[in-house]
Protein backbone atom coordinates (compact mmCIF):
# COMPACT_ATOMS: atom_id res chain seq x y z
CA UNK A 1 0.00 0.00 0.00
CA UNK A 2 0.99 3.46 -1.09
CA UNK A 3 1.97 6.23 1.55
CA UNK A 4 -1.20 8.18 -0.33
CA UNK A 5 -3.27 4.53 0.45
CA UNK A 6 -2.11 4.53 3.75
CA UNK A 7 -3.17 8.20 4.52
CA UNK A 8 -6.50 7.99 3.21
CA UNK A 9 -7.32 4.91 4.91
CA UNK A 10 -6.18 6.28 8.15
CA UNK A 11 -7.91 9.53 7.72
CA UNK A 12 -11.05 6.96 6.92
CA UNK A 13 -11.18 5.38 10.29
CA UNK A 14 -10.66 8.24 12.16
CA UNK A 15 -13.55 9.92 10.22
CA UNK A 16 -15.68 6.80 10.93
CA UNK A 17 -14.40 7.04 14.93
CA UNK A 18 -15.20 10.54 15.33
CA UNK A 19 -18.75 10.01 13.54
CA UNK A 20 -19.34 7.23 15.81
CA UNK A 21 -18.96 9.05 18.86
CA UNK A 22 -20.80 12.53 17.61
CA UNK A 23 -23.71 9.70 16.75
CA UNK A 24 -23.31 8.09 20.03
CA UNK A 25 -23.11 11.75 22.01
CA UNK A 26 -26.07 13.04 20.26
CA UNK A 27 -28.50 10.37 20.04
CA UNK A 28 -27.80 10.11 23.96
CA UNK A 29 -28.45 14.08 24.68
CA UNK A 30 -31.37 13.12 22.34
CA UNK A 31 -32.81 10.70 24.12
CA UNK A 32 -32.78 13.30 27.14
CA UNK A 33 -34.49 16.07 25.01
CA UNK A 34 -37.46 13.40 24.44
CA UNK A 35 -37.53 12.54 28.44
CA UNK A 36 -37.78 16.56 28.92
CA UNK A 37 -40.87 17.55 26.41
CA UNK A 38 -42.70 13.99 27.26
CA UNK A 39 -42.73 14.71 30.97
CA UNK A 40 -43.70 18.49 29.31
CA UNK A 41 -41.32 19.94 31.74
CA UNK A 42 -40.15 23.49 31.90
CA UNK A 43 -39.46 26.68 33.59
CA UNK A 44 -41.98 27.45 36.68
CA UNK A 45 -44.70 30.42 35.87
CA UNK A 46 -45.11 32.37 38.71
CA UNK A 47 -48.81 34.05 38.61
CA UNK A 48 -49.65 37.31 40.38
CA UNK A 49 -51.26 35.39 43.70
CA UNK A 50 -48.07 33.58 44.17
CA UNK A 51 -45.69 36.89 43.89
CA UNK A 52 -48.17 38.26 46.76
CA UNK A 53 -47.94 35.04 48.95
CA UNK A 54 -44.32 35.50 48.44
CA UNK A 55 -44.27 39.18 49.45
CA UNK A 56 -46.49 38.30 52.50
CA UNK A 57 -44.19 35.54 53.68
CA UNK A 58 -42.14 35.63 56.94
CA UNK A 59 -38.84 36.42 55.82
CA UNK A 60 -35.91 33.87 56.88
CA UNK A 61 -32.77 36.06 57.66
CA UNK A 62 -29.98 35.27 54.70
CA UNK A 63 -26.41 36.34 54.29
CA UNK A 64 -25.51 36.97 51.29
CA UNK A 65 -21.76 36.12 50.96
CA UNK A 66 -19.11 37.71 48.17
CA UNK A 67 -15.46 37.18 47.99
CA UNK A 68 -13.94 39.79 46.24
CA UNK A 69 -10.39 40.37 45.40
CA UNK A 70 -8.72 43.26 43.06
CA UNK A 71 -12.67 43.98 42.73
CA UNK A 72 -12.31 47.77 43.35
CA UNK A 73 -13.48 49.16 40.20
CA UNK A 74 -17.32 47.75 40.34
CA UNK A 75 -17.70 46.29 44.44
CA UNK A 76 -19.29 49.24 45.65
CA UNK A 77 -21.18 49.97 42.42
CA UNK A 78 -22.28 46.34 42.60
CA UNK A 79 -23.05 46.54 46.47
CA UNK A 80 -25.01 49.88 46.26
CA UNK A 81 -27.09 48.84 42.95
CA UNK A 82 -28.49 45.96 44.22
CA UNK A 83 -29.05 46.86 48.00
CA UNK A 84 -31.52 49.68 46.27
CA UNK A 85 -33.33 47.13 44.03
CA UNK A 86 -33.95 43.82 46.45
CA UNK A 87 -36.80 43.41 47.52
CA UNK A 88 -36.39 41.87 50.74
CA UNK A 89 -35.53 43.49 54.23
CA UNK A 90 -33.94 40.94 56.32
CA UNK A 91 -30.89 40.33 54.89
CA UNK A 92 -27.31 41.41 55.19
CA UNK A 93 -24.49 40.82 52.95
CA UNK A 94 -20.85 40.08 54.33
CA UNK A 95 -17.91 40.58 51.70
CA UNK A 96 -14.41 39.22 51.83
CA UNK A 97 -11.37 41.05 50.99
CA UNK A 98 -7.63 40.08 51.64
CA UNK A 99 -5.76 42.57 53.76
CA UNK A 100 -2.77 43.11 51.31
CA UNK A 101 -5.79 45.03 48.87
CA UNK A 102 -6.70 48.01 50.29
CA UNK A 103 -8.17 49.60 47.31
CA UNK A 104 -11.25 47.01 47.20
CA UNK A 105 -11.23 47.38 51.41
CA UNK A 106 -11.95 50.93 50.88
CA UNK A 107 -14.38 50.72 48.84
CA UNK A 108 -16.74 48.15 51.03
CA UNK A 109 -15.87 50.35 53.59
CA UNK A 110 -17.42 53.31 51.71
CA UNK A 111 -20.56 51.06 50.94
CA UNK A 112 -20.75 50.34 54.67
CA UNK A 113 -21.11 53.91 55.54
CA UNK A 114 -24.17 54.37 53.19
CA UNK A 115 -26.07 50.33 54.37
CA UNK A 116 -25.05 49.25 57.66
CA UNK A 117 -26.12 45.90 56.03
CA UNK A 118 -23.09 45.76 54.53
CA UNK A 119 -19.95 44.10 56.67
CA UNK A 120 -16.27 43.84 55.54
CA UNK A 121 -14.64 40.30 56.34
CA UNK A 122 -10.83 40.41 56.17
CA UNK A 123 -8.84 37.05 55.33
CA UNK A 124 -6.23 36.27 57.68
CA UNK A 125 -4.37 35.15 55.12
CA UNK A 126 -3.02 37.35 52.25
CA UNK A 127 -4.08 37.20 48.83
CA UNK A 128 -5.22 35.02 46.35
CA UNK A 129 -5.69 32.25 48.22
CA UNK A 130 -8.53 30.51 46.59
CA UNK A 131 -12.32 31.28 46.02
CA UNK A 132 -12.99 28.18 48.41
CA UNK A 133 -10.17 29.37 50.94
CA UNK A 134 -12.04 32.75 51.50
CA UNK A 135 -15.75 31.93 51.49
CA UNK A 136 -15.23 29.31 54.51
CA UNK A 137 -13.42 32.18 56.36
CA UNK A 138 -16.88 34.14 55.39
CA UNK A 139 -18.98 31.14 56.68
CA UNK A 140 -16.60 31.28 59.61
CA UNK A 141 -16.69 34.64 60.45
CA UNK A 142 -20.49 34.92 60.50
CA UNK A 143 -20.50 31.62 62.56
CA UNK A 144 -18.65 33.17 65.29
CA UNK A 145 -19.05 36.89 64.90
CA UNK A 146 -22.87 36.93 64.48
CA UNK A 147 -23.47 33.69 66.22
CA UNK A 148 -24.19 30.10 64.66
CA UNK A 149 -27.94 30.66 65.24
CA UNK A 150 -28.49 34.18 63.98
CA UNK A 151 -28.90 33.63 59.99
CA UNK A 152 -31.10 30.81 58.80
CA UNK A 153 -29.51 30.76 55.36
CA UNK A 154 -26.37 31.57 53.17
CA UNK A 155 -26.43 33.35 49.76
CA UNK A 156 -23.90 33.04 47.42
CA UNK A 157 -22.92 36.04 44.87
CA UNK A 158 -19.82 37.26 43.04
CA UNK A 159 -18.83 40.53 42.73
CA UNK A 160 -19.67 41.15 39.57
CA UNK A 161 -23.25 39.41 39.90
CA UNK A 162 -26.36 41.73 39.75
CA UNK A 163 -28.80 39.99 42.08
CA UNK A 164 -32.52 39.61 40.81
CA UNK A 165 -35.02 41.92 42.69
CA UNK A 166 -37.13 39.34 43.32
CA UNK A 167 -34.49 36.26 44.01
CA UNK A 168 -34.22 36.31 48.07
CA UNK A 169 -38.24 36.31 48.07
CA UNK A 170 -38.33 33.16 45.96
CA UNK A 171 -35.41 31.44 47.92
CA UNK A 172 -37.12 32.33 50.89
CA UNK A 173 -40.13 30.24 50.01
CA UNK A 174 -38.02 26.95 48.64
CA UNK A 175 -35.80 27.71 51.69
CA UNK A 176 -39.17 25.81 53.57
CA UNK A 177 -38.79 22.31 51.51
CA UNK A 178 -35.26 22.01 50.30
CA UNK A 179 -31.92 23.13 52.04
CA UNK A 180 -29.78 23.27 48.63
CA UNK A 181 -31.35 25.45 46.55
CA UNK A 182 -30.03 26.66 43.11
CA UNK A 183 -31.60 29.23 40.52
CA UNK A 184 -30.44 29.83 36.96
CA UNK A 185 -27.32 32.68 36.09
CA UNK A 186 -28.01 34.24 32.91
CA UNK A 187 -25.17 36.16 30.69
CA UNK A 188 -26.77 39.73 30.45
CA UNK A 189 -27.67 40.57 26.76
CA UNK A 190 -24.55 41.11 24.51
CA UNK A 191 -24.49 43.20 20.98
CA UNK A 192 -24.91 40.75 18.43
CA UNK A 193 -20.81 41.14 16.92
CA UNK A 194 -20.08 39.73 20.62
CA UNK A 195 -19.85 36.12 19.30
CA UNK A 196 -17.23 34.89 22.42
CA UNK A 197 -19.49 36.61 24.87
CA UNK A 198 -22.89 35.28 22.81
CA UNK A 199 -21.79 31.96 23.77
CA UNK A 200 -22.49 32.36 27.51
CA UNK A 201 -25.90 33.64 25.97
CA UNK A 202 -26.90 30.42 24.23
CA UNK A 203 -25.41 27.69 27.25
CA UNK A 204 -26.61 29.00 29.78
CA UNK A 205 -30.23 29.74 28.73
CA UNK A 206 -30.45 25.97 26.77
CA UNK A 207 -28.68 25.07 30.56
CA UNK A 208 -30.53 26.83 33.47
CA UNK A 209 -34.41 25.96 31.75
CA UNK A 210 -34.05 22.33 30.26
CA UNK A 211 -31.34 20.69 31.51
CA UNK A 212 -30.70 21.37 35.24
CA UNK A 213 -34.54 20.78 35.41
CA UNK A 214 -34.20 17.32 33.88
CA UNK A 215 -31.47 15.95 36.41
CA UNK A 216 -33.77 17.11 39.15
CA UNK A 217 -36.95 15.69 38.04
CA UNK A 218 -34.23 12.16 37.59
CA UNK A 219 -33.16 12.81 41.43
CA UNK A 220 -29.57 13.28 40.98
CA UNK A 221 -26.89 16.40 42.89
CA UNK A 222 -27.96 19.77 41.45
CA UNK A 223 -24.14 21.37 41.25
CA UNK A 224 -24.09 25.14 42.12
CA UNK A 225 -22.88 27.66 39.82
CA UNK A 226 -21.21 29.42 42.38
CA UNK A 227 -23.90 32.34 42.91
CA UNK A 228 -27.25 32.32 43.20
CA UNK A 229 -27.09 29.16 45.44
CA UNK A 230 -28.73 29.35 49.02
CA UNK A 231 -27.95 26.98 51.86
CA UNK A 232 -29.99 26.44 54.53
CA UNK A 233 -28.14 26.69 58.40
CA UNK A 234 -28.61 22.70 59.22
CA UNK A 235 -26.88 21.93 55.36
CA UNK A 236 -23.98 24.28 56.02
CA UNK A 237 -23.58 22.88 60.04
CA UNK A 238 -23.72 19.19 58.15
CA UNK A 239 -21.28 19.76 55.87
CA UNK A 240 -18.46 21.19 58.96
CA UNK A 241 -19.35 18.37 60.71
CA UNK A 242 -18.74 16.00 57.95
CA UNK A 243 -16.14 17.30 56.24
CA UNK A 244 -14.50 19.96 57.91
CA UNK A 245 -15.69 22.69 56.17
CA UNK A 246 -17.89 23.93 53.69
CA UNK A 247 -16.23 24.46 50.46
CA UNK A 248 -13.29 22.23 49.25
CA UNK A 249 -10.41 24.83 49.10
CA UNK A 250 -7.89 23.00 47.10
CA UNK A 251 -10.41 22.42 44.36
CA UNK A 252 -10.90 24.96 41.65
CA UNK A 253 -14.99 24.70 41.47
CA UNK A 254 -15.46 24.19 45.07
CA UNK A 255 -19.15 25.45 44.15
CA UNK A 256 -19.53 22.54 41.87
CA UNK A 257 -18.46 19.84 44.73
CA UNK A 258 -20.86 22.19 47.08
CA UNK A 259 -24.00 20.69 45.13
CA UNK A 260 -22.45 16.73 44.84
CA UNK A 261 -21.88 17.08 48.57
CA UNK A 262 -25.11 18.37 49.42
CA UNK A 263 -27.27 15.82 47.89
CA UNK A 264 -24.73 12.85 49.57
CA UNK A 265 -25.58 13.87 52.42
CA UNK A 266 -29.35 13.65 51.48
CA UNK A 267 -30.22 17.16 52.16
CA UNK A 268 -33.35 17.78 50.07
CA UNK A 269 -31.85 19.82 46.47
CA UNK A 270 -33.30 21.67 44.12
CA UNK A 271 -33.20 23.98 40.78
CA UNK A 272 -35.85 26.80 40.70
CA UNK A 273 -35.82 27.98 37.21
CA UNK A 274 -39.00 29.98 37.15
CA UNK A 275 -40.61 33.33 35.70
CA UNK A 276 -43.47 35.71 35.59
CA UNK A 277 -44.92 38.26 33.30
CA UNK A 278 -43.71 42.00 34.19
CA UNK A 279 -47.70 43.75 34.08
CA UNK A 280 -45.38 47.06 32.33
CA UNK A 281 -43.61 44.93 29.46
CA UNK A 282 -45.72 41.63 29.31
CA UNK A 283 -42.31 40.50 28.74
CA UNK A 284 -41.48 36.82 30.47
CA UNK A 285 -39.16 38.15 33.42
CA UNK A 286 -36.98 35.03 34.23
CA UNK A 287 -35.99 35.32 38.66
CA UNK A 288 -31.80 34.70 38.32
CA UNK A 289 -28.55 36.11 38.58
CA UNK A 290 -27.20 37.92 35.64
CA UNK A 291 -23.64 39.12 34.79
CA UNK A 292 -20.78 39.79 32.16
CA UNK A 293 -18.96 36.54 30.78
CA UNK A 294 -15.90 36.68 29.36
CA UNK A 295 -15.62 39.05 25.40
CA UNK A 296 -12.33 38.21 24.69
CA UNK A 297 -11.47 34.39 23.30
CA UNK A 298 -8.46 33.75 25.45
CA UNK A 299 -10.13 34.43 28.70
CA UNK A 300 -13.40 32.65 27.83
CA UNK A 301 -10.89 29.77 26.89
CA UNK A 302 -8.88 30.07 30.35
CA UNK A 303 -12.27 30.36 32.41
CA UNK A 304 -13.49 27.38 30.64
CA UNK A 305 -9.97 25.20 31.74
CA UNK A 306 -10.64 25.87 35.11
CA UNK A 307 -14.35 24.47 34.86
CA UNK A 308 -12.87 21.71 33.33
CA UNK A 309 -10.01 20.89 35.26
CA UNK A 310 -12.27 21.76 38.60
CA UNK A 311 -15.13 19.70 37.31
CA UNK A 312 -14.16 16.88 34.92
CA UNK A 313 -10.89 16.18 36.23
CA UNK A 314 -10.73 17.08 40.14
CA UNK A 315 -14.40 16.55 40.90
CA UNK A 316 -13.56 12.73 38.92
CA UNK A 317 -10.78 12.55 42.16
CA UNK A 318 -12.76 14.32 44.78
CA UNK A 319 -15.95 12.85 44.38
CA UNK A 320 -15.67 9.34 42.86
CA UNK A 321 -19.08 7.94 41.78
CA UNK A 322 -21.19 7.99 44.55
CA UNK A 323 -24.71 7.98 44.87
CA UNK A 324 -27.42 6.48 42.80
CA UNK A 325 -27.35 5.71 39.36
CA UNK A 326 -28.89 8.81 37.93
CA UNK A 327 -26.59 10.69 40.27
CA UNK A 328 -23.21 8.53 38.79
CA UNK A 329 -24.89 8.80 35.42
CA UNK A 330 -24.78 12.63 35.55
CA UNK A 331 -21.20 12.49 36.92
CA UNK A 332 -20.30 10.82 33.73
CA UNK A 333 -22.04 13.58 31.95
CA UNK A 334 -20.05 16.46 33.67
CA UNK A 335 -16.85 14.29 33.39
CA UNK A 336 -17.63 13.13 29.39
CA UNK A 337 -17.52 16.67 28.21
CA UNK A 338 -13.53 17.07 28.23
CA UNK A 339 -13.67 14.44 25.34
CA UNK A 340 -16.58 15.26 24.05
CA UNK A 341 -15.41 19.05 23.53
CA UNK A 342 -12.46 17.22 21.53
CA UNK A 343 -14.42 15.37 18.85
CA UNK A 344 -16.72 17.89 18.69
CA UNK A 345 -13.68 20.52 17.65
CA UNK A 346 -12.66 18.15 15.21
CA UNK A 347 -15.99 17.52 13.64
CA UNK A 348 -15.75 20.62 11.49
CA UNK A 349 -12.77 20.22 9.84
CA UNK A 350 -13.02 16.45 9.13
CA UNK A 351 -16.12 16.95 8.11
CA UNK A 352 -14.73 19.23 5.39
CA UNK A 353 -11.75 17.39 4.61
CA UNK A 354 -14.33 13.90 4.09
CA UNK A 355 -16.60 15.85 1.88
CA UNK A 356 -13.49 17.14 -0.49
CA UNK A 357 -12.26 13.53 -0.70
CA UNK A 358 -15.84 12.22 -1.28
CA UNK A 359 -15.86 14.35 -4.08
CA UNK A 360 -12.51 13.06 -5.69
CA UNK A 361 -13.59 10.00 -7.61
CA UNK A 362 -9.94 8.76 -6.74
CA UNK A 363 -10.39 8.91 -3.05
CA UNK A 364 -13.91 7.98 -2.67
CA UNK A 365 -12.46 4.52 -4.94
CA UNK A 366 -10.41 4.03 -2.04
CA UNK A 367 -12.74 4.46 0.79
CA UNK A 368 -15.01 2.55 -1.20
CA UNK A 369 -13.01 -0.09 -1.09
CA UNK A 370 -12.36 -0.30 2.48
CA UNK A 371 -15.71 -0.15 3.04
CA UNK A 372 -15.91 3.08 4.66
CA UNK A 373 -18.80 5.12 3.55
CA UNK A 374 -19.42 7.30 5.66
CA UNK A 375 -22.10 9.10 4.11
CA UNK A 376 -24.86 7.71 5.94
CA UNK A 377 -22.24 8.80 9.14
CA UNK A 378 -22.13 12.24 8.25
CA UNK A 379 -25.89 12.83 7.07
CA UNK A 380 -26.06 10.96 10.94
CA UNK A 381 -23.93 14.05 12.81
CA UNK A 382 -25.65 16.35 10.72
CA UNK A 383 -29.17 15.45 11.58
CA UNK A 384 -28.29 15.70 15.72
CA UNK A 385 -26.40 19.28 14.98
CA UNK A 386 -29.27 20.51 13.91
CA UNK A 387 -31.65 19.10 16.89
CA UNK A 388 -29.09 20.56 19.37
CA UNK A 389 -29.20 23.57 17.27
CA UNK A 390 -33.23 23.63 17.40
CA UNK A 391 -32.52 23.06 21.47
CA UNK A 392 -30.23 25.94 21.60
CA UNK A 393 -32.32 28.24 20.11
CA UNK A 394 -35.52 26.70 22.38
CA UNK A 395 -33.37 27.80 25.18
CA UNK A 396 -32.75 31.13 23.98
CA UNK A 397 -36.22 32.26 22.78
CA UNK A 398 -37.20 31.24 26.49
CA UNK A 399 -35.22 33.50 28.24
CA UNK A 400 -34.38 36.76 25.56
CA UNK A 401 -37.15 35.92 22.97
CA UNK A 402 -36.80 35.71 19.40
CA UNK A 403 -34.42 38.51 18.87
CA UNK A 404 -31.26 37.05 20.13
CA UNK A 405 -31.75 33.75 18.44
CA UNK A 406 -30.45 35.24 14.90
CA UNK A 407 -26.61 35.51 15.69
CA UNK A 408 -26.68 31.85 17.34
CA UNK A 409 -25.64 29.96 14.02
CA UNK A 410 -22.74 32.35 14.18
CA UNK A 411 -21.70 31.98 18.13
CA UNK A 412 -22.04 27.68 17.75
CA UNK A 413 -18.58 27.36 16.21
CA UNK A 414 -16.76 29.63 18.02
CA UNK A 415 -18.46 28.24 21.13
CA UNK A 416 -17.22 24.47 19.58
CA UNK A 417 -13.73 25.82 19.32
CA UNK A 418 -13.63 27.96 22.31
CA UNK A 419 -14.35 24.37 24.54
CA UNK A 420 -12.15 22.08 22.31
CA UNK A 421 -9.36 24.25 23.27
CA UNK A 422 -10.76 24.67 26.83
CA UNK A 423 -10.39 20.98 27.13
CA UNK A 424 -6.71 20.76 25.68
CA UNK A 425 -6.06 23.24 27.84
CA UNK A 426 -7.62 21.60 30.99
CA UNK A 427 -5.64 18.29 30.19
CA UNK A 428 -2.10 19.54 29.41
CA UNK A 429 -2.60 21.41 32.89
CA UNK A 430 -3.27 18.32 34.50
CA UNK A 431 -0.37 16.85 32.80
CA UNK A 432 2.17 19.50 33.69
CA UNK A 433 0.72 19.26 37.04
CA UNK A 434 1.57 15.78 37.55
CA UNK A 435 4.68 15.77 35.78
CA UNK A 436 5.80 18.77 38.02
CA UNK A 437 4.81 17.34 41.14
CA UNK A 438 2.62 21.16 41.53
CA UNK A 439 -1.21 21.91 42.53
CA UNK A 440 -3.45 23.72 39.97
CA UNK A 441 -4.03 27.56 40.69
CA UNK A 442 -7.08 29.30 40.81
CA UNK A 443 -6.54 32.14 38.05
CA UNK A 444 -9.64 35.34 38.49
CA UNK A 445 -11.93 36.59 35.79
CA UNK A 446 -11.92 39.90 35.20
CA UNK A 447 -15.16 41.23 36.05
CA UNK A 448 -17.69 44.26 34.89
CA UNK A 449 -20.80 45.69 35.34
CA UNK A 450 -23.35 47.18 33.32
CA UNK A 451 -22.51 51.24 32.65
CA UNK A 452 -25.88 52.62 34.10
CA UNK A 453 -25.79 49.84 37.39
CA UNK A 454 -26.00 51.35 40.91
CA UNK A 455 -25.03 54.68 39.18
CA UNK A 456 -26.79 57.12 41.02
CA UNK A 457 -26.11 55.68 44.62
CA UNK A 458 -22.35 55.49 43.67
CA UNK A 459 -22.32 58.80 42.80
CA UNK A 460 -24.34 60.02 45.78
CA UNK A 461 -22.05 57.93 48.00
Amino acid sequence: MSSNEWMISGFGICLLGVSLLVVFFGVEDLLLDGFFYAKRMGPKFISSQTTKEMELKKEKRIAIVIPAWHESQIIRKMLLGNLSQIKYQNFEIFVGCYPNDPETISEVNQANQRDSRVHLVVNSDFGPTSKGQMLNQIIEWIRVAEGKENFDAVLLQDSEDIIDPWALKLLNSELDESDFVQIPVFSLEVKMNEWVAGTYVDEFAESHTKDLLIRGALGAAIPSAGVGTALSLPLVSALIAKYGFVFYEKSLTEDYELGIRAHLLGFPSKFVSAYFVDPETFRKHFIATREYFPKKFHRSVRQKTRWMLGIAIQGWKNLGWEGSKWNRYFLYRDRRCLVSNLVSGMTYPMTLIGLMLELDPMTSLKLNELNLDIRWLLLANLLLMLNRLLQRMLGVVRVYGFSAVWGIPFRWPVATVINFFSSLSAIAKEVSSRWTHSQHVWSKTEHELPLNFGTELSEVA
